[in-house]
């Protein structure tokens, strides 16, 4: 556990039944030691803490809410010129140890996806049927499974695609504080905070992060068709 969750834990008044705290610095050992990590795990076998990190894996997208709802992206591109996609957005909420996910493009196809060491791997018998998708995909993602490694943590609460033709960043969420960034239609952002009416988002591209607030509104929220 990190440095954050003891105190956090110490600052919520966790106590182990029948220790005393005779100095600071044993009761913050006892507390790690003993208290913290059977809170933690109690937390995790609730399903209050979900094993797969936000953040980017490969060509995969995924953001993790507080109720341990999972939303994520899937792109990938081939060629020069006319290039190629394959990309398809899921959805799906932890069943014991696996995500049980349903992923869409224009048609639903049902999957799953299990944790690894900083990694995922994603197995959806129908993905090749995703348009685009027959050519790119590796044909294990049908059984097995495809594995997808961890190349950035992110803190995204949740993924959205803009619904409006083109949305201006702000550096604040108020009209206001208008920037000359812009989004446009189609995009997809990880959702940092939400805060009256308004979404801080990140926007990736080509490696480059671009972060801001956008009405909510023009944001729209992951559903399958």
């Amino acid at each position: 556990m990190t440095a954050t969750q003891v105190f956090s834990a110490l600052a919520r008044g966790l106590r182990c039944p029948g220790f005393v705290r005779p100095r600071p610095l044993l009761s913050l050992f006892l507390s790690l030691a003993f208290c913290a990590p059977a809170d933690i795990l109690s937390a995790r076998a609730a399903g209050a803490v979900p094993p797969i990190q936000a953040g980017v894996y490969e060509t995969l997208l995924l953001a993790v809410d507080n109720n341990g709802q999972i939303t994520g992206y899937y792109r990938e591109a081939q060629g020069e010129g006319a290039i190629k996609t394959c990309d398809f957005f899921l959805k799906g909420r932890f069943a014991k140890d696996v995500l049980l996910i349903n992923t869409w493009n224009d048609q639903t196809f049902p999957g799953e996806m299990r944790s690894g060491d900083k990694a995922v791997t994603l197995k959806v018998p129908k993905a090749s049927e995703h348009p685009g998708c027959g050519l790119m995909l590796l044909p294990m993602i049908a059984t097995d499974g495809v594995e997808l490694s961890q190349t950035l943590v992110r803190p995204w609460i949740e993924l959205r695609t803009v619904a409006v033709t083109r949305s201006s960043l702000h550096s604040a969420p108020s009209l206001g504080n208008r920037r000359r960034a812009y989004l446009v239609q189609g995009d997809v952002v990880g959702v940092l905070a939400a805060r009256n009416g308004w979404l801080q988002i990140e926007y990736l591209r080509e490696g480059k992060s671009t972060t801001g607030w956008i009405p909510a509104g023009d944001a729209a929220v992951l559903y399958p068709p």
